[in-house]
């Protein structure tokens, strides 16, 4: 009968995906511990089997709750055993894996957050749990006597429209991420004030290339600006949760514009620039958020030629 057709197939597809699924060499992953708090890094140890020692054109991905997340390691000649360091942002259980697959790039180049179920690997590990639990995030005490503030440029320019990794000398340890990511702007924050980072200079030097008006920027500077937005919420749900339960004290913002870096733009288009910057995150966003100078945000404008000496001032 029709019914008894549609079993059998059924049963052949199973039989099938069973077989297909089982043909998936395995390998063990193992850590030190299972217990961890946000901001620390695990050591993973894993032993690949030995058929793929000399394969050198895959990677081992790992992946965190079904979704890739950390640094990709490219395999050594006849290497077996790895050691990789793999980042918590967030509490809770944690399954980590890994698997040794075809690299993502360059189809991929933003890999973080792939999901697994998407990956067809040549070898798969066994899931680990782990706990990572909560805890103030804070500068260090007294790091520099409160006589001065320690800040790093900061780049928010990793996606579609602008930078696909392509001159990076290394691998980030959360991986190869796009500038859409919350976790990880929260892993940078944590990462930074534990190492007494007291604010950011988000990069803005490159928005007003040979422009002429704010309003004629291009679809990448856009992204630009809408990825910083992203980061100044993730900021601000980090900086109001630490009002509530563990301290976190995020970094400080401050933005770096361009009317000099390579190819100029003018007092005009800057001042149009730094109007939108008024009305869309000032006013927006809270206080604290901004770096503040003299009981204002702070902002800096990057100028090699001298232009602002030439034209009108900055309003």
């Amino acid at each position: 009968s029709r019914g008894e057709g549609t079993f059998v197939v059924f049963a052949i597809f199973v039989l099938f995906c069973a077989i297909h699924v089982g043909a998936v060499p395995s390998f063990n992953i193992t850590t030190t511990t299972k217990f961890y708090f946000i901001g620390d890094a695990a050591k993973l140890f894993l032993t690949l089997p030995a058929p793929f020692l000399s394969n050198l054109d895959l990677k081992i991905y790992c992946y965190m709750n079904g979704s890739e997340w950390g640094a990709s390691t490219t395999l050594r000649a006849n290497q077996q055993n790895y050691t990789l360091l793999y980042p918590f942002p967030n509490p809770g259980v944690w399954q980590i894996s890994c698997a040794l697959q075809k690299p993502y790039t360059p189809g991929n180049p933003w890999y973080v957050g792939s999901p697994l179920s998407k990956v067809t690997p040549y070898a798969l590990s066994n899931n680990l749990f782990v706990r990572v639990d909560d805890r103030p995030i804070q500068n260090p005490t007294n790091l520099w006597n409160d006589k001065r503030l320690v800040g790093i440029e900061y780049e928010t320019w990793f996606g579609t429209a602008n930078n696909p990794w392509t001159t990076a000398e290394a691998v980030p340890l959360v991986g190869q991420y796009d500038s859409w990511n919350v976790d990880v702007y929260k892993m940078h924050a944590i990462w930074l004030t534990l190492a007494g980072v007291d604010f950011i200079l988000i990069d803005w030097t490159n928005n007003l290339w040979n422009l002429n008006s704010w309003n004629a920027r291009s679809a990448q500077i856009q992204q630009l600006c809408n990825q910083t937005t992203l980061l100044l919420e993730t900021y601000t749900k980090l900086h109001d949760t630490g009002k509530t339960s563990y301290p976190f004290k995020v970094p400080q913002v401050a933005l770096i514009l361009g009317l000099s870096n390579g190819p100029t733009t003018t007092m005009k288009a800057i001042n149009e620039e730094i109007e939108w910057i008024y009305q869309n995150y000032i006013q927006k966003y809270p206080k604290e958020i901004f770096l503040q100078y003299q009981g204002k945000p702070l902002l800096t404008v990057f100028d090699s030629n001298n232009i602002h000496g030439k034209e009108e001032p900055i309003n």
